[in-house]
């Protein structure tokens, strides 16, 4: 891959957005011990996954990993709007999250 020349088995992190990310994509990078982290569309995803399939309360996180050391991580999206602010939303990061 031309844009990680001479960077692959450097243990590095590559992260994409939902347009580039992929099981295939994941599985090519890892064989160079690099390491995928990325949005993964839910038509990307093997039909029947498990993490399709589950049904999340708000701020709840499911995960599987396949053979290949893949993992696949769902999350209920956790955001707070605050009407006084003029920022559209306050991102929290997940030690802030209260059950």
């Amino acid at each position: 891959m031309k844009l990680l020349d001479g960077l692959d088995g450097c243990y590095r992190t590559v992260v994409a957005d939902n347009f580039f990310t992929s099981i295939s994509l994941a599985k090519y990078l890892l064989e160079d011990d690099t390491y995928l982290i990325g949005t993964l569309r839910s038509n990307r995803v093997e039909s029947g996954s498990k993490v399709l399939e589950e049904n999340l309360s708000r701020g709840e996180v499911y995960g599987l990993q396949n053979k290949d050391g893949i993992k696949l991580i769902s999350s209920e999206e956790v955001t707070d709007y605050d009407d006084d602010d003029d920022d559209d939303m306050d991102l929290h990061t997940w030690n802030e999250i209260e059950p």
